[in-house]
């Protein structure tokens, strides 16, 4: 299976004027593109308590494949958000959280090509976790990440698996 990778990158929150003077001053120009959006954080999140957040998307394939990858994310100890999902424009997305408690998203929306000599604005995704090797077999499985280097931190921050994107069977 060909490795999936996050293609979008939404800013969920209470204040969007504010959240976009905010990131528009500390990154010196308007982050907003083909690869991010912001958008203001949905009523039922809020009364269920959830914190502004941003939010990757991953890219999967058609509502089948999105279907497909959401039950198989739920049965490996995740959980879907939110109500059922509807397709929007033809487009599917499920908000999912894995069992650390992070969420992100899965899509049949394609992966955006962006403007000439834009790039996605995100050069580094962290997901810290208690559970490392659950979480990575969970991600692992379902979106055909395969392992490259694995560096031991230490103290209380145990270790860091990176990812190898290059096309491949997941490890």
């Amino acid at each position: 299976m060909e490795p999936l990778r996050f293609s979008r990158f939404d800013l969920r929150t209470t204040d969007v004027e504010g959240a976009r003077a905010f990131y528009d001053a500390v990154v010196g120009q308007s982050l907003w593109g083909s690869f991010t959006a912001l958008w203001p954080l949905h009523e039922r999140a809020i009364a269920a308590g959830a914190p502004a957040h941003w939010m990757g998307a991953v890219s999967v394939g058609t509502p089948d494949d999105v279907t497909a990858r959401a039950h198989e994310f739920v049965a490996g100890g995740g959980q879907q958000l939110g109500p059922p999902p509807a397709r929007q424009d033809g487009i599917l997305r499920i908000h999912l959280r894995d069992p650390s408690g992070a969420i992100l998203a899965f899509t049949s929306s394609p992966a955006p090509v962006g403007a000439p000599g834009e790039r996605a604005p995100v050069g580094f995704l962290q997901l810290q976790t208690k559970d490392l090797e659950r979480e990575w077999a969970l991600y692992s499985r379902t979106l055909g990440w395969s392992a490259g280097e694995r560096r031991e931190i230490g103290g209380d921050f145990g270790a860091m698996q990176t990812i190898d994107w290059s096309a491949g069977s997941a490890d």
